[in-house]
């Protein structure tokens, strides 16, 4: 669906205006390309959504985009966690929905990194083939320029055959995080899995230990992932620098507060 595009441009957080324009300007030029006559030098606003407006229709957007992306399972689990993060700060702060609104959205992030079998499945989205359909003249022929990560880092050509391709990736999903995933060796899957486990075992840590004290640390803590764009070096050079930050944020998360001092007369007189 357009949402799903739209989800799916949000959650991996690159660009994410400048897609949605392009996406949109590309939706009007298919239904009415004359409304694009004359725009040379002026812009067009994509269609900026937020994430959500409350948490509600946050969780249940990122769960649809997870369920699509994975499974039922994937998207239960990721509810489960937002819950019980909500539940625990609306304890400690009534009405307070900051933490929970950022693992809302971290963890929905972790959770769906681009990979191979993502791309296949957008690409296959029919609203994106329509698109493709618009864009070029009856006839065009289709060229892949794709780099697999199991033929080396260098991009290679490939033909109109390579849609059939991307269909039997998007139905291996189910392989992801399993021994029979062909990419669970590259350096991206490594990388995506160990943001994944690292951001569970972050909020295992922090969860118990809240105070309404460290709560905004702890809302900064949970948005570290959202700063860790882009894909290869870019990606890397971006999580290094998160984890600096995370180890700072901790420090200060974990330190104790300082005692109050009561003021005591007959001390003073003394």
């Amino acid at each position: 669906s357009l949402a799903s595009v739209e989800m799916a441009f949000r959650v991996n957080a690159v660009a994410v205006e400048e897609n949605l324009l392009a996406f949109n300007l590309g939706r009007i030029a298919a239904a009415n390309p004359d409304a694009l006559d004359g725009l040379h030098g002026n812009t067009i606003p994509a269609r900026t959504a937020p994430l959500a407006g409350d948490l509600t229709t946050l969780v249940n957007n990122m769960a649809d985009h997870l369920r699509a992306y994975g499974d039922k399972t994937l998207a239960a689990n990721y509810r489960a966690k937002v819950n019980q993060v909500a539940d625990l700060e609306g304890q400690m702060i009534r009405g307070s929905e900051q933490l929970a609104r950022a693992v809302a959205e971290s963890y929905a992030k972790v959770l769906t990194p681009k990979d191979e079998y993502e791309v296949a499945r957008l690409h296959l989205l029919p609203e994106f083939q329509e698109e493709l359909k618009h864009q070029f003249a009856p006839g065009a022929k289709t060229r892949y320029l794709l780099a697999p990560p199991l033929l080396g880092r260098k991009k290679r050509r490939f033909g109109r055959w390579m849609y059939w391709g991307f269909v039997l990736l998007s139905r291996l999903k189910c392989l992801r995080n399993t021994p029979l995933n062909l990419f669970r060796f590259t350096a991206e899957h490594r990388r995506n899995r160990f943001v994944q486990t690292h951001y569970e075992a972050l909020l295992q840590e922090i969860l118990p230990r809240i105070t309404p004290q460290n709560l905004p640390i702890a809302v900064a803590l949970a948005r570290l992932p959202q700063q860790v764009l882009g894909f290869g070096h870019v990606k890397e050079a971006k999580l290094k620098k998160a984890l600096a930050e995370e180890q700072r944020l901790l420090a200060e998360f974990h330190r104790p507060p300082s005692p109050v001092r009561v003021f005591d007369p007959h001390q003073q007189a003394a």
